[in-house]
């Protein structure tokens, strides 16, 4: 057996890949209750706000909602919504007073109570609502082809690196089922993965001005997508100076950080303008931290937390759905949790050993752009739970680097395998994880809205 997939057959499980995640996305979508994802009530209202032609929505004291979020996704998202009528309160939220996280005593997981408005034929809210969530299934699908250029770039003689490392992408529970909800991180992940693509091109023709332009682009879509989006700008630097090094050339530097600088302004500079005209300060950080003071901490954190950040992120960035309240069995988390232990002695022994051949200056600078990501984003999310309280531990946080974190885990793993058997075994990994996403859906969300409650 081959370590490596004909390249005719490339196109194929690309195709096959992407077909299996529009499907699975689809079902996690239509299972899982409207309202019943994280934030949806909040990003609905952005939507509405939109469509009834109100401008952009303004943060105030007491009004809890999405208003401090740049509005790029909810314009998409309210154009995917148009063929509704919003005003029809079908299928409209009713919130549960015996919610979880109502601070009313409940113990329930729904946020809101469930009729039989919500069903199909969609009409009204419940229509625009299933809508809007069709176009973050768009979104999330195109970031999972962009994670197969990503690994069909660095990696073009090696196309099962690319299609397992997607298949990793498309196979991650809780990244389908975000990928089903209203959420603005679809948008920023696919802005994010979309950066990453570009720069691992940009380091092959540092000097070609445009290659940065290019990824300005991508950043700006990221910076208008959420407010984290501009990680992206920090990964582009780190890249953009290391070529300069690499080459002695500071001009080099200067022509690439201009090119990105003059796009991202272009493109972004207007809302930071508003946020300083509105509340103060370009970031409406100062305005956010009164409408939301719960969020924050009130004490610093503590070295025993730690441990929790991790525990949480992990568990969530593979599957807890629900208002972060509908968790699987233990046992589901096992076959996740031995991925990334053997994708990195993998990849210790891929450095160690040299195995399947040595990479490529630009393959080895690649890699290490990946790994780079993948710690940039870690540790602004660290540095976040400095002064958020535990919402801020969610593993979706992680799902801007999601893609370059797969491509290093196939190949971490498919460095590990003796590679007569790499395709068997790839393709038994698959077939595991194809199950447990599967089953998901059907065995942990819908049972835990069987019962419609009622006030």
């Amino acid at each position: 057996m081959l370590l490596h997939l004909p390249k005719t057959s490339f196109p194929l499980a690309s195709l096959g890949v992407l077909l299996v995640f529009g499907i699975l996305a689809t079902l996690y979508s239509l299972v899982t209750p409207l309202w019943e994802a994280p934030d949806e009530v909040g990003h609905f209202q952005y939507i509405a706000h939109l469509s009834a032609g109100r401008g952009l929505p303004i943060q105030r004291i007491g009004e809890f909602g999405e208003a401090h979020q740049p509005p790029l996704y909810y314009i998409i998202a309210a154009l995917a919504a148009m063929p509704a009528d919003l005003d029809d309160f079908t299928g409209s939220f009713t919130p549960n007073p015996r919610f979880i996280w109502a601070r009313q005593g409940g113990d329930e997981v729904n946020i809101g109570v469930h009729t039989t408005a919500e069903t199909f034929p969609f009409q009204g809210q419940a229509l625009g609502l299933r809508l809007a969530r069709g176009m973050s299934v768009l979104l999330a699908f195109l970031t999972v082809a962009v994670t197969l250029a990503i690994g069909r770039e660095i990696f073009p003689e090696r196309p099962l690196i690319a299609v397992f490392g997607a298949s990793l992408v498309a196979l991650t529970p809780q990244f389908l089922f975000i990928s089903g909800a209203i959420n603005n991180d679809n948008l920023l992940t696919l802005a994010a993965t979309g950066a990453w693509w570009q720069i691992v091109r940009a380091i092959k023709r540092p000097e070609q001005w445009r290659q940065w332009a290019y990824v300005g682009v991508w950043a700006g879509v990221g910076i208008l997508a959420k407010v984290s989006g501009p990680v992206i700008l920090g990964v582009a630097g780190c890249a953009l100076l290391a070529c300069a090094l690499q080459r002695r050339s500071p001009r080099l530097f200067v022509k690439g950080a201009s090119a990105i600088a003059f796009v991202v302004l272009l493109m972004t500079g207007w809302w930071f303008v508003r946020n300083q005209v509105l509340y103060g300060d370009p970031l409406g950080w100062t305005m956010y931290q009164m409408v939301f003071p719960s969020d924050l901490r009130e004490t610093p954190l503590q070295w025993h937390e730690v441990a929790g950040f991790f525990s949480v992120q992990f568990r969530s960035f593979w599957a807890v759905f629900g208002w972060m309240n509908v968790a699987p069995h233990p046992w589901f988390y096992i076959p996740y949790s031995l991925l990334w232990p053997l994708a990195l002695l993998g990849l210790a022994l891929l450095a160690a050993r040299r195995r399947f051949g040595n990479l490529s200056g630009s393959q080895a600078a690649a890699v290490a752009l990946l790994f780079a990501t993948i710690m940039v984003q870690e540790t602004f999310l660290a540095s976040l739970a400095t002064f958020c309280d535990a919402s801020c531990y969610q593993g979706r946080y992680l799902f801007p680097v999601i893609g370059p974190l797969m491509i290093l885990t196939s190949l971490g793993i498919i460095s590990l395998v003796p590679r007569r058997l790499t395709v068997p075994v790839v393709g038994c990994i698959v077939v595991v994880l194809f199950g447990a996403t599967a089953l998901a859906p059907m065995w942990v969300i819908r049972p835990a809205y069987q019962v419609a409650t009622s006030l």
